[in-house]
């Protein structure tokens, strides 16, 4: 079972210590994902049923069983909300039923908030290179470098992403 759980920031965390959390996590769960936003930490995790006592304090606000997608309203939320990999999943899932001519729009929806999900993983290099790859570097790497400091970016993320969807 895949689950993403997700945690108020109660310490003073930023995402370059996302792969420190995680590797202490990685010692149970070996696939573990770790992302720090300015306001809540998610884990994703794969296990087998009872996860005993994590290496995180405290109780998640949100357990989510993966691959149980949302609906298309959620995904303001998802964004504006800083749950980038979430909204990565969905928009992914969108992508996979569009037209083509919906598909190109999608994808670079996509590559923000992928962008801004490697950010909070405390993996700044990968998410510039996902913004190189998609000539998406300017307005959306200012963006990303944000994120990565730990500021809040939600609702300018969303307007980027409305922004690359038309909507």
């Amino acid at each position: 079972m895949r689950l993403l759980m997700i945690f108020e920031k109660s310490e003073d965390l930023s995402p370059e210590d996302a792969e420190r959390i995680a590797t202490s996590i990685r010692s149970r769960f070996p696939s573990a994902t770790v992302r720090i936003a300015s306001r809540h930490i998610e884990i994703a995790i794969i296990t087998g049923g009872h996860l005993g006592n994590l290496p995180f304090s405290g109780t998640p606000l949100i357990v989510r069983e993966l691959g149980k997608g949302e609906s298309r309203e959620d995904l303001e939320t998802l964004v504006t909300s800083e749950r980038f990999w979430e909204a990565h999943e969905l928009l992914e899932g969108l992508w996979k039923v569009a037209e083509r001519g919906r598909r190109e729009k999608l994808e670079r929806a996509i590559k923000v908030v992928a962008a801004l999900s490697k950010a909070q993983e405390g993996k700044l290099e990968a998410a510039k290179e996902i913004l190189r790859r998609g000539n998406m570097e300017g307005e959306v790497g200012e963006l990303v470098v944000a994120c990565y400091r730990g500021e809040r970016v939600g609702e300018k993320a969303w307007e980027l992403v409305r922004r690359e969807l038309n909507c």
